[in-house]
Parts: structure tokens; sequence; C-alpha cells
């Protein structure tokens, strides 16, 4: 799973694909730096991912389903951006629960192929 985030740290589209196992997929998240591409994250996690309307560091808390690997039932959790990157380990390291009710639009949805977030 690639997700693409503008300058801003607006989360601009996301794909879906690449490898998966018993804690989720890998997530890879990328922000455009002149002609290429910086890596701030890569962790496992399924999908739905979502881009929450908290922040930290200029760049929006991501909501991730995190289930099986020995976590049991899942839960969405919250990934802060934290000093230059999101955490290796997503949202099982991150220990925090996303709160019913926090809004924040689908990256990438489980049920289907990702879409642009700005078509």
């Amino acid at each position: 799973i690639i997700v693409y985030m503008s300058g801003g740290g607006a989360a601009e589209f996301g794909e879906m694909g690449g490898w998966c196992g018993s804690a989720g997929c890998n997530v890879t998240v990328l922000i455009p730096v002149g002609r290429t591409y910086k890596l701030i994250g890569d962790f496992q996690a399924w999908a739905p991912i979502r881009r929450l309307e908290t922040a930290h560091g200029g760049y929006p808390d991501l909501g991730v389903w995190v289930q099986g690997g020995g976590v049991f039932p899942g839960y969405e959790a919250r990934i802060p951006f934290n000093e230059g990157q999101y955490p290796a380990q997503g949202g099982v390291a991150s220990g925090h629960r996303v709160v019913k009710g926090t809004r924040g639009p689908i990256i990438i949805d489980a049920r289907k192929s990702a879409r642009p977030l700005f078509p």
C-alpha cells in the first residue's frame, strides 16, 4: 500500500497492492521532494487507512486497522507523525486507539481500489 502526501501533508491519493501477512500489508508513505519522493513512513497495517483531522509535525495522523500478528480483536489505531516520520511499528507501537467519532477521509478502502482524494 503506497500513500502519497503533498508537501503540506495532505494525502493526495493511495494505491493498494503489495505484500500482506498476518499483521497486515506493507504501508509506504511518500512525499514529493523536487523530482523524486522521500520515504516518511514504512509499517504494516490493514485497510481502511484514513487521513485523520488531527496532525503532528505538519503531517496528518493516519488511522489504520490493526489486527493479527498477535493482536485480536482488531481496532483502528492512530499513527502520529513524529521526528520526521511515521513510526516503523505503525499502529501497534503507537498504542493510540482512534476515538469513536474522529473524522477523516478514507485514503485506502479495504473493499476497492484506491481513489484520488482530490479528483
